[in-house]
């Protein structure tokens, strides 16, 4: 069973304690220094907290409590295989159609299949206002703008990964792909 990690109050952690955490979650030793070490009272300076934040990274303690988070960190996040691949697969084969009704107005986004709404990099809703001669509003119209940000490609090239597709390419030879069509003219030859 997969040991969690328990959010503390910074004030009940070590400086050192903060500082690990931090680190781990985000590979900067800089900014986890200043997390851990800098106050209102006290302020430091980035080329500061960067020296600093490279000797912490060279003590045997922290570096051992950073290996343990993480080890922690990862147990917790760990998704199966199969899992992992669907998820690649769903994001490599997104439509963006699935974002729009059959009149071609954007959905409501909890009527998007989900795999639309994990693809949303950017949504955006404008209102324009109609008014007559004397400024009153007589109708609004609201427009959407999305945009859908991940790149399909890298997740196609994760797949082709997978399945070893390029080395399989390349084992072929000449690195030239020959596609055959076969119609039906061709069997009565």
């Amino acid at each position: 069973m997969a040991t969690k990690i328990k959010p503390i109050a910074k004030a009940e952690l070590t400086r050192r304690e903060v500082f690990a955490q931090q680190y781990v979650l985000t590979q900067n030793a800089t900014q986890s220094y200043l997390v851990a070490y800098s106050t209102e009272k006290r302020p430091i300076k980035d080329t500061s907290a960067a020296t600093e934040g490279w000797k912490l990274l060279r003590n045997p303690e922290i570096l051992s409590r950073c290996k343990e988070l993480r080890i922690l960190g990862h147990d917790h996040l760990m998704v199966s295989f199969e899992e992992t691949l669907q998820e690649v697969g769903s994001l490599a084969m997104f439509d963006p159609k699935d974002m729009f009704d059959d009149d071609g107005n954007v959905l409501p986004i909890h009527e998007m299949p989900i795999v639309a709404r994990k693809m949303i990099h950017e949504f955006e809703q404008f209102r324009t206002d109609s008014t007559n001669e004397e400024g009153d509003i007589t109708s609004s119209r609201y427009d959407t703008k999305i945009k859908y940000g991940k790149d399909k490609g890298k997740y196609l090239d994760m797949i082709m990964k997978f399945y070893n597709a390029y080395e399989l390419h390349q084992k072929a030879g000449s690195g030239v792909i020959v596609v055959q069509q076969y119609c039906a003219q061709d069997a009565n030859l």
